[in-house]
């Protein structure tokens, strides 16, 4: 089963991304900063990060920074925007990010990538 940490500052998106994911069987983490994502994945070192690239004061291009300076087995960065031009996605990349979702965000398109995620990391689950 993945460990997910959801970013975003609108705590009602990460309480509803929270629920969801569970019902789908993972187990969940949030936080509504960059500085507690970058603290959160620290102590509690995720499969996957759901990240908000939109936070305000450390934006999720610079969590993503962070959390790719960590030790130790790297998560996998899901890049989470409304803006998904070449220019916004090049920068996403570069910073860390392994995949990029535009908000609103298709639930079917996400399960499928976690699953698909969960089939690598956790093959015999």
């Amino acid at each position: 089963m993945l460990h997910i940490l959801v970013v975003d500052d609108d705590r009602d998106t990460t309480e509803a991304m929270r629920i969801l994911l569970k019902l789908w069987g993972f187990v969940v983490l949030t936080a509504n900063t960059g500085a507690g994502a970058v603290k959160a994945a620290d102590i509690f070192p995720p499969d996957v990060v759901l990240l908000d690239l939109g936070l305000p004061g450390m934006d999720g291009l610079a969590v993503a920074r962070q959390i790719r300076q960590f030790g130790g087995k790297q998560p996998v960065i899901i890049a989470i925007s409304s803006h998904g031009q070449d220019e916004d996605r090049r920068r996403a990349r570069e910073a860390g990010c392994d995949h990029f979702l535009l908000k609103p965000l298709d639930p079917d398109e996400l399960k499928t990538l976690l699953q698909a995620l969960e089939a690598v990391r956790h093959p015999h689950a």
